[in-house]
């Protein structure tokens, strides 16, 4: 009898650990005229203010720093090198929470959650607009975990073109980054 309830217990816990797996959504766009590979340095801007349909809330704040080194992270694996002192990008970046509640036939109530990272980066030079990308991660009931979080943050840096300065630390070697 203890082994059928182990059983459906497991597969029950299965079911809810694969369900509750965040995806997240990719978009970006680049300028069509700028030749992105050409770029080498980069610095962070000021943050930006999360879309209008998003919450800034106290977490939004904590999870910026976190944003921020994922989003270095994944440009210097694409070949781009952090400069404060002369970039040729300026990269600024906005977290937000959306929450809305849907109808879900298993549950009564569910609240679905949203994080979104959008991504601006601009020539330093000319300030116009060069590349913009954004990443959403629906996360259920829950704040996204980091390592989902920085997977999503990588997935929409990947989009962005690799530098033609890459060197050992760009994509064309191993970084340890798995997604």
């Amino acid at each position: 009898m203890k082994t059928p309830y182990l059983i459906l217990l497991a597969l029950s816990y299965a079911t809810a650990c694969s369900a509750s797996t965040p995806a997240w959504d990719v978009q970006s766009v680049a300028a069509a005229d700028v030749p992105l590979r050409e770029y080498r340095t980069f610095a962070f801007g000021l943050p930006e203010a999360p879309p209008s349909d998003y919450e800034l809330r106290p977490s939004s704040l904590s999870a910026e720093p976190k944003v921020q080194r994922f989003l270095a992270e994944a440009l210097e694996h694409r070949g781009y090198v952090e400069d404060g002192d002369h970039p040729q990008l300026i990269v600024r970046f906005s977290f937000g929470i959306s929450r809305s509640s849907a109808v879900d036939p298993e549950a009564a109530n569910y609240e679905s959650t949203q994080e979104r990272v959008a991504c601006d980066v601009y020539d330093a030079t000319s300030k116009t607009q060069v590349w913009h990308g954004s990443t959403a991660v629906r996360v259920g009931r829950h704040s996204v975990r980091d390592d989902v979080l920085r997977q999503a943050v990588w997935a929409m840096v990947a989009a962005l073109p690799e530098s033609a300065h890459a060197g050992p630390t760009s994509s064309r070697s191993s970084s340890g980054h798995s997604s």
